[in-house]
């Protein structure tokens, strides 16, 4: 899918309800935070919020979605050979 110039508009949650009404609002992507491996030590002196995300929570999540992407961010950087 390509949005172009457009605005993407992306709900990170776990809550599958506020997914299922942001689906139906026309929110764009909606999905978990699990960017959690050293993201405490890296953030520690800023004021940033750190998800209780699991990966448990995908199915239940992906349920709530009709139209928007299903969006997960990684636990940590993808390993290459």
């Amino acid at each position: 899918m390509s949005y172009g110039n457009d605005f993407v508009l992306t709900l990170f949650t776990n809550d599958s309800e506020l997914a299922r009404r942001a689906d139906e609002a026309g929110i764009n992507r909606i999905g978990l935070d699990l960017e959690m491996l050293g993201k405490a030590e890296r953030q520690q002196h800023l004021n940033t919020w750190i998800s209780d995300h699991t990966e448990e929570q995908l199915p239940s999540l992906r349920q709530a979605l009709k139209k928007a992407k299903l969006l997960c961010e990684p636990t940590s950087p993808p390993r290459f050979a």
